[in-house]
């Protein structure tokens, strides 16, 4: 199994983690900006996006489906989704937030953008961030165990921990105002699925 990622990527992050907690052996391919413009990536991922799943015959781009063929594909594992039908729709509920609300607003390639238009990216992305924090902070608190559902890590955590590590280490956001994702991120990080996939642990770490 090979996993296009680069450190800088909060969706690799994601399929870094799963990879950890299902314990699969798998093989990182680094993925430079060079090589994710080139006709070759582009060839074998059309989207020319990171991370990107190959597992034999399986060609997988984006996040949200790659875990679920992972949570599929090796249901022998440990699971990333719970048992009952409203607990699996909560996980899918708030990592569908995660993905689709909060992790844009992180994204590094509006930062050009908005130098371009004289915005102050920085102050934006802190409000927007802290925003979309204060909703999730609310879905978070009913059914909280020690992580985002329960006491059992799934795929709510997968997408929660790298956007949170973001809102920390990137854009300086007070997360003493969000006890419930705080809560969950301390007890996350902890684990080695998590620690070891963080983006300083990567090889082509920048800072």
């Amino acid at each position: 199994m090979q996993l296009y990622t680069r450190a800088a990527s909060s969706c690799s992050f994601r399929i870094r983690i799963a990879l950890g907690v299902k314990k699969l052996p798998w093989e990182a391919v680094l993925v430079d900006v060079a090589m994710q413009q080139g006709e070759k990536y582009r060839d074998l991922n059309p989207q020319a996006l990171v991370p990107f799943l190959v597992d034999g015959k399986a060609k997988i781009g984006q996040t949200l489906a790659i875990l679920e063929y992972l949570e599929e594909a090796y249901s022998d594992a440990p699971r990333l989704l719970p048992g009952d039908i409203l607990a699996r729709a909560r996980v899918r509920a708030i990592a569908s937030f995660v993905v689709a609300d909060i992790q844009p607003l992180q994204n590094t390639g509006l930062d050009d953008y908005f130098e371009k238009e004289g915005v102050n990216h920085f102050a934006w992305k802190q409000h927007w961030i802290s925003y979309r924090f204060e909703g999730l902070e609310k879905m978070l608190h009913p059914l909280q165990g020690r992580y985002s559902h329960g006491d059992n890590v799934t795929m709510a955590d997968c997408c929660l921990i790298p956007q949170v590590w973001n809102a920390i280490n990137r854009y300086s956001i007070d997360m003493s105002k969000y006890p419930a994702i705080k809560a969950v991120y301390e007890n996350c990080i902890k684990e080695a699925a998590f620690a070891n996939a963080a983006p300083d642990k990567q090889p082509d770490f920048t800072g």
